[in-house]
């Protein structure tokens, strides 16, 4: 696997009011996501009475690593109509979007308990989602958003070789027998070269004492 960015990351929760049941799952994830090293912008304990709410989620969007959009029914139908916060979210984020398309996957689609047919917002288009409806809500799934947030995606194979290819003849080893040494005439070259040398030139062969100066 590769290694995760050891920065902290950022992320801001996008999600409608549906129900206090809804807003409560939205805060167990914000939890998760807190404890797990992640630092959560989410409204339930970020907003207070007074707060300018659409500075809020502008910096929200703009201003973190990643936007967790949770869709469903309701919110798909508020983005794709554009009213409320959710319209107003998701406004910014389809500029971010069109001012610069590798911003694309800053967005992460959580689908959750949408009975409808189309499971996200339009804008999102045919994007890759995370379903975390019911069954699907569990510790493996919850794990895959982690590492998408932390971006450790599974290590690529090493490319091996094709089985077309012919394979080539193995390679000589230091523990093959060594070569056969050249001869010439059945001598080593350098004492056939030092019998021919000595018998090219006339004089005294062999050893003899000489007594006259």
């Amino acid at each position: 696997m590769s290694k995760a960015n050891a920065q902290t990351k950022r992320v801001f929760i996008s999600y409608s009011h549906d129900s206090q049941d809804h807003k409560d799952w939205v805060r167990g994830l914000g939890e998760y996501l807190t404890h797990n090293g992640i630092e959560v912008l989410l409204d339930q304990w970020d907003v207070a009475f007074g707060d300018d709410l659409a500075a809020f989620m502008e910096k929200g969007i703009r201003k973190t690593d990643r936007v967790i959009m949770v869709c469903t029914d309701a919110y798909i139908g508020k983005a794709n109509n554009g009213t409320g916060g959710v319209g107003y979210e998701k406004t910014i984020a389809t500029a971010e979007i069109l001012r610069d398309a590798e911003n694309r996957r800053k967005f992460i689609p959580v689908v959750r308990d949408v009975a409808g047919k189309e499971k996200m917002p339009i804008f999102f288009g045919a994007a890759l989602y995370l379903d975390l409806s019911g069954e699907n809500d569990d510790d493996e799934r919850r794990e895959e958003l982690l590492r998408d947030i932390y971006e450790v995606a599974p290590s690529r194979p090493p490319l091996g070789v094709s089985p077309f290819i012919p394979q080539q003849a193995p390679q000589e080893t230091e523990d093959a027998a060594p070569a056969e040494p050249p001869s010439l005439n059945g001598e080593e070259p350098i004492v056939a070269f030092s019998d021919r040398f000595s018998q090219a030139f006339a004089g005294v062969r062999g050893t003899q004492w000489f007594d006259d100066p």
